[in-house]
C-alpha cells in the first residue's frame, strides 16, 4: 500500500468477531467462497473473490504481482461501491 502512498500506521487485520455487525450496513468480504465464513446478520453482503495472493506463483515476484493485482482492483472497486452505496441512501 505504500507503494500507492496509502498510510498503514495502525491498520491491522481484524476478524469478524472484533465487528459489531449491529452497527454496520455494508460488509464486503475477499475470501474463496468455500472458505469465506457464514454472516447472518441484516447487512447488504458484497463478495468479491479472491485467489490467495500468497499462494500465487513459485517466486517471491509472482506473489508480490497477484498482491499488487488485488490491491489496484480494490482501489477501483471500492471507491465505486461508496458511489453506489450513497447514490442509494
Amino acid at each position: 500500500l505504500r507503494e500507492v502512498n496509502i498510510n498503514v500506521e495502525g491498520l491491522y487485520s481484524k476478524g469478524l468477531e472484533s465487528i459489531n455487525l449491529a452497527e454496520i450496513s455494508h460488509l464486503v468480504t475477499l475470501c474463496e467462497e468455500e472458505i469465506c465464513p457464514s454472516i447472518d446478520a441484516k447487512v447488504q453482503k458484497h463478495a468479491w473473490t479472491y485467489a490467495d495472493p500468497a499462494s500465487a506463483g513459485d517466486t517471491y515476484e509472482q506473489r508480490l504481482d497477484a498482491f499488487r493485482w488485488v490491491r489496484d482492483d480494490l482501489l477501483h472497486r471500492i471507491p465505486a461501491l461508496i458511489r453506489d452505496v450513497l447514490s442509494t441512501a
